[in-house]
């Protein structure tokens, strides 16, 4: 009889310890943002030389191309400035672009 009693008691306490593992609370996954991916443009800034020599060739300079922001003279910043215009322009002959390049300087 004293066998039986001991077995009881041992079945209550599993019971018990089934219920406490119920009310853990589960945890909320927090969603990751994807970021935007800034599309890269492949384009080599111009040097003031290359612009001037564009421009005394009568080319104009792509909007891409326009460097803002960077440590160029004045010259060259009015020349990306003014590339609209200066494609309207004819292109200049070789001893007025020689005069040009002497004022640059």
């Amino acid at each position: 009889k004293k066998k039986k009693k001991k077995k009881k008691k041992k079945k209550k306490k599993k019971k018990k310890k089934k219920k406490k593992k119920k009310k853990k609370k589960k945890k909320k996954k927090k969603k990751k943002k994807k970021k935007k991916k800034k599309k890269k443009k492949n384009l080599r800034p111009l040097t003031t030389s290359s612009a001037i020599l564009l421009t005394s060739m009568g080319v104009g300079v792509p909007e891409e191309n326009r460097v803002f922001g960077r440590h160029f003279d004045s010259v060259t910043d009015s020349v990306l400035k003014n590339s609209d215009e200066l494609r309207s322009m004819r292109p200049l002959t070789s001893s007025e672009a020689h005069q040009n390049d002497l004022n640059y300087e």
